[in-house]
């Protein structure tokens, strides 16, 4: 490419091409510019759809490998000492080599894949093994345990430790010394037959083990469809007609089948902290086994999937058909999240058929919600009241075996009195990413300490990690509502000094730090990097 742009960098009848650095392009383009046509909103992409769901294993040791990387930088500041710079670096760049743009989206030869997953895992056991040496060195050894949180909203939650449940609080980015579990006071949650509830929500099944009922107590209304299932798995044929790995073409909703045979279903877990049922069905060559979990004092009913998938040409969705109108949803993508028509009012509308988002999409009118999340994929469709998160493809080219064999993760559905943000929808999928780690340590029952937490849930705190250029933190974070605020932002690091910084960590503004306590003004959707410097 280079060769060709010296070839025609003067050649009659040929556009005259130039070599030269970004910043002198911008500033060129900048000094040329006239009445420039300017965009607002989203620019999507109407090809290669299925690349939001293609080689699905890549793309959950991909989820994994970020989030382990940020909880390894976050414990490592925690820890002090022996920051491992250099380690970091290299799985930093070693998961970014991966999101390659044939890697990631699913589109390579089964080679690729074969090196991606061995790369990728190598990562998350780097980041596992960071993580683990930094909170014993903040907890020390011991047999008490300690609930770990990375991220920047205090948490109550129920955890599994030694085959028994417990219910443990946690600070924003901190930890907590589990101390007497009796003094944590929540409503219970039970199975009875065909029913599980708990204070907030009551959830019922048909013989099939499809969803005929989710009453929302609190809110006094039902959540599905009347008349419709919940949590209905459909299997499409998935034939696209020129990028097999790409493309998932709009004719694919013209054939399709429900899966609702059921082979077993059992209880597993009957309360009063945790309860589940697990669900097994067979269908083509394939199996998936399904766990539905409830969680006292939780809104958020959890699916716990295992499948052998073993189809070819299949597509495999999850629906939700729920009692809430509106013309537009909302998605998460990367540090905010856009809304998207629910109707096929024009071509565009008709265009949107599958769209990508990161960790939740919501359905919400006035007063009331519904979000849809995961802890692993990236395909959603919603289209009048039906929700749907694209669980598994098939494709052959250029992959001939692409998917086949066992997959394992989580989705669930979070219903919610009010708007989106102030439910909480953007926490709860957080957490369903980072869920909290309880390890032993040494630490006495009650001992708590949060490195950074901000007084308004809107502003997250996406990354603490050590600078690239010196000994101060970096703390970045962002608005996620989508409105503007002020925000006060608290930390027990040392700091005597702040300075907001570009996203390549030069100082650009100092800002005042009294006692740990900083102010910050916060835009719609505005990236902030904060540098801490002891």
């Amino acid at each position: 490419m280079i060769e060709s742009a010296h070839r025609l960098a003067n050649v009659e009848g040929a556009p005259h091409v130039q070599l030269g650095r970004a910043s002198e392009f911008f500033a060129s383009a900048q000094r040329e510019a006239r009445n420039l046509t300017t965009w607002v909103g989203e620019l999507y992409f109407e090809l290669h759809r299925g690349t939001y769901t293609s080689q699905a294993r890549t793309k959950k040791l991909n989820r994994r490998a970020e989030q382990a990387l940020r909880e390894a930088e976050v414990w490592s500041v925690a820890a002090g000492a022996d920051y491992p710079a250099e380690l970091l670096e290299t799985a930093w760049k070693r998961l970014l080599v991966n999101q390659f743009h044939d890697i990631l989206p699913g589109s390579s030869i089964d080679w690729v894949y074969e090196d991606a997953e061995r790369e990728l895992g190598a990562v998350v056991e780097a980041a596992e093994g960071v993580i683990a040496s930094a909170q014993s060195a903040v907890a020390g050894a011991g047999g008490n345990l300690v609930a770990f949180n990375p991220n920047s909203h205090e948490r109550r939650e129920v955890v599994e430790v030694d085959g028994r449940t417990l219910l443990v609080e946690a600070p924003s980015c901190g930890w907590q010394s589990v101390g007497d579990p009796a003094a944590l006071q929540v409503e219970p949650v039970s199975v009875s037959g065909r029913v599980m509830e708990n204070g907030l929500l009551r959830i019922t099944w048909d013989e099939h083990g499809l969803l005929t009922s989710i009453w929302d107590k609190e809110a006094g209304r039902e959540v599905l469809t009347a008349g419709k299932r919940g949590n209905l798995l459909q299997l499409h044929e998935d034939n696209p007609k020129n990028w097999d790995a790409w493309d998932v073409d709009a004719d694919y909703r013209l054939r399709s089948v429900d899966i609702t045979a059921l082979t077993e279903a059992k209880t597993e877990t009957e309360g009063p902290l945790r309860a589940s049922v697990r669900f097994t069905r067979d269908f083509g060559a394939s199996r998936l086994e399904q766990r539905m979990v409830l969680d006292a004092g939780s809104r958020v009913l959890r699916f716990e999937t295992e499948v052998d998938w073993q189809e070819t040409h299949r597509f495999l969705k999850a629906a939700f058909p729920v009692a809430v109108h509106a013309p537009r949803a909302t998605y998460e993508i990367q540090f905010g999240h856009v809304e998207r028509s629910t109707h096929t009012n024009t071509s565009w509308d008709q265009a949107r058929f599958e769209v990508c988002a990161h960790r939740w999409a919501d359905l919400g009118e006035a007063g009331y919600g519904v979000a849809l999340l995961n802890d692993c994929k990236y395909g959603y469709d919603i289209l009048g009241s039906v929700m749907r998160l694209s669980l598994l493809r098939a494709p052959t080219h250029p992959d001939p075996a692409a998917d086949r064999g066992k997959h394992r993760f989580t989705y669930a559905l979070m219903p919610h009195p009010g708007d989106f943000r102030e439910a909480g929808v953007i926490a709860a999928a957080e957490d369903l990413n980072h869920p909290l780690r309880v390890v032993r340590a040494g630490l006495a029952p009650g001992q708590s300490r949060s490195l950074v937490e901000v007084d308004r849930p809107q502003v997250v705190v996406e990354a603490i990690k050590r600078a690239e250029d010196s000994d101060a933190v970096i703390v970045r974070l962002y608005e996620s509502w989508g409105g503007r605020c002020r925000a006060v932002l608290r930390t027990s690091l040392p700091a005597s000094r702040a300075y907001l910084c570009d996203l390549l960590e030069r100082e650009r503004e100092e800002i005042a730090v009294n006692d740990g306590r900083i102010e910050l003004e916060v835009a719609p959707f505005k990236v902030l990097t904060l540098k801490l410097v002891p």
